[in-house]
């Protein structure tokens, strides 16, 4: 039996660049958004994966973003999206498959170019709703404002940890050998840390329970103890990315109250403020927010450098060990 022709389901999704950043000099970072966005245009033409041994190819169309690419991007375009495979198995699952890809689009640009892609309260159109009454538009939101504010936060720490840009072909290639894009629940350190980083994104960065998120990340990824978990956070997190010469307790204080934060919010002692917050009305208000961002992006800093050192290394985790030795009488 010959197999069945494939069929194809097609999409539609506003991408932006951000919004505002606070890398210096400004000329630079746009060098590299635009340097990016072009190479994701390559990188994204057509995109082969499998499912369940089924081959499946993800194709997009840049033509409506394209006119940027002759000098910056400074506006929000469509991009096209086509979902090529077996029919039966894009009947059910072209969405998932559509949202998936999306998300390792908007993880893989953000690790490269931190702050370039902004899916945030925009929608995945669903263009085959004549053929299909029951497929339906999606509601896409992943911020990038995370990636977007904490060049600030570095500035403010003597640039540690060091975060750079990374060629995107370069950052999807590693992202592949992962072999998670379609997986669901979390089986591997580097996968919960993607997870919770992506359950993070789709907040709207004011809410103290993000702290979850960006703490379960760094344990996943620094496959933390259960026992002493600050403590070796700290060490882990120093070998790995170095400690620096100057200001290494200020640094590790800053775990500490990234770590006091969470601990106070999940133990029901955190002073919970209630949206939507008027700043102006409150100045100790203004200071709690303004505490909870830069924490945010300082963990995010963290996090990013990390895995940034960890695709430098071509690997895909980290694993510690405890060594002693006994010495002679």
């Amino acid at each position: 039996m010959k197999n069945p022709l494939p069929s194809t389901r097609r999409y539609s999704i506003m991408i932006s660049p951000p919004s505002f950043f606070t890398y210096q000099p400004f000329e630079d970072y746009e060098k590299e958004l635009l340097n990016c966005w072009i190479m994701a245009s390559k990188v994204f033409q057509s995109f082969d994966s499998t499912y369940e041994n089924r081959k499946i190819t993800i194709k997009t169309d840049w033509r409506k973003i394209k006119n940027q690419f002759k000098d910056s991007i400074e506006a929000p375009g469509e991009l096209l999206i086509s979902v090529v495979g077996n029919h039966e198995c894009l009947d059910e699952l072209s969405d998932f498959f559509t949202i998936r890809f999306l998300e390792m689009m908007f993880i893989t640009m953000n690790i490269s170019t931190p702050g370039s892609i902004n899916m945030y309260d925009t929608e995945l159109k669903n263009l085959n709703q004549d053929s299909d009454p029951y497929n339906k538009n999606w509601k896409i939101s992943l911020g990038s404002s995370p990636f977007e504010t904490f060049w600030e936060t570095s500035g403010d720490l003597r640039n540690w940890p060091k975060v750079q840009f990374l060629p995107l072909n370069e950052v999807v290639s590693w992202y592949r050998k992962l072999k998670i894009l379609f997986k669901q629940r979390a089986s591997s350190n580097i996968e919960r840390c993607f997870n919770a980083l992506i359950n993070y994104c789709q907040g709207n960065g004011f809410s103290p329970a993000d702290f979850i998120w960006i703490t379960h990340s760094l344990e996943a990824l620094y496959d933390t103890p259960k026992e002493g978990i600050v403590t070796s956070l700290k060490n882990r997190i120093f070998l790995f990315l170095g400690t620096p010469d100057s200001h290494s307790k200020e640094l590790r204080k800053k775990i500490g109250e990234l770590y006091d934060f969470r601990s106070n919010f999940v133990h029901g002692s955190m002073e919970i403020a209630r949206a939507p917050f008027f700043e102006n009305l409150d100045q100790e208000l203004w200071n709690y927010m303004n505490e909870i961002h830069k924490l945010s992006d300082f963990g995010i800093m963290l996090l990013l450098s990390s895995v940034q050192k960890i695709i430098n290394e071509n690997a895909n985790s980290l694993k510690f060990y405890e060594v002693f030795e006994t010495g002679e009488k």
